[in-house]
């Protein structure tokens, strides 16, 4: 009986923090902004995940930063995950996310890839190009 307790204790626990959970993966080579959206298009909350990392969003972090009044009639399930690079242009969308699911970067649909910074040119590169070519 104890060990049924027990399992059964183990399971509700469990079951309890991966409710009002998402797992997001950044498997790109890109550092990346996690936005994730109710249903009904609330603001939820926010993740920074830097290339090949992953973390856990849970809904704990989410109405309280909303602006938009929570609306108890309107459901916030399935979330909408939008992934954007950190140039701010979008990256990708997952417009289907469980309650306690897993999201991918790649597996989003959308252009899945970032603009390249543009370099930024050392003073020793500027000096180099002022410099007439020597002749040998």
């Amino acid at each position: 009986m104890k060990m049924l307790l027990a399992l059964a204790s183990f399971f509700f626990i469990t079951s309890y923090t991966q409710a009002e959970s998402i797992r997001l993966f950044n498997d790109s080579v890109y550092d990346l902004r996690a936005v994730v959206r109710g249903a009904d298009g609330s603001f939820l909350g926010e993740m920074l995940i830097r290339a090949q990392n992953s973390t856990t969003w849970y809904n704990t972090y989410g109405p309280y930063q909303s602006r938009v009044p929570i609306q108890q009639s309107r459901s916030q399930t399935p979330y909408v995950v939008v992934w954007y690079c950190l140039s701010g242009e979008q990256f990708s969308i997952c417009d289907t996310v469980a309650t306690g699911g897993a999201v991918e970067a790649l597996s989003c649909l959308g252009t899945r890839t970032c603009r390249a910074r543009k370099k930024d040119n050392t003073p020793q590169e500027e000096y180099q190009e002022m410099q007439p070519p020597q002749r040998p």
